[in-house]
């Protein structure tokens, strides 16, 4: 997770596994919550990202709350149902899951299971 204090700066996640501490923990936990609740909110009004990745996610920690704001809604489209589980829904959240996969291992979700695959030959 790389992230410059007290500056807005995008959400990027490196490649190399994150040593998680207590603190580093609380930081990436109340990142979670706060980029989550930012995703609700669009939802909440009718309407999904359909591109979300960590470099549409900005982080303003100023004073230290962290605030975090989801931009890039050029490919945003309304919802055309209004039922939570809806297939355009579930897409954001797929995407979310693979941001906090990210930022809480520092790996991307899938390419592990591709480098498993060479290794093992299969």
């Amino acid at each position: 997770l790389n992230h410059k204090k007290g500056s807005s700066s995008s959400l990027t996640t490196s490649n190399h596994r994150v040593t998680i501490c207590e603190s580093n923990l609380k930081i990436i936990l109340q990142l979670a919550r706060n980029i989550s609740n930012a995703l609700d909110e669009i939802h909440s009004a009718g309407v999904t990202h359909n591109n979300l990745n960590s470099q549409k996610i900005i982080i303003d920690d100023k004073d230290d709350s962290m605030m975090v704001k989801i931009i890039g809604l050029g490919s945003a489209s309304l919802l055309t149902d209004k039922n939570e589980n809806s297939d355009e829904r579930k897409k954001d959240i797929q995407h979310l899951g693979v941001i906090l996969f990210k930022m809480f291992t520092g790996q991307d979700p899938f390419r592990r299971n591709r480098d498993l695959d060479l290794t093992s030959g299969e």
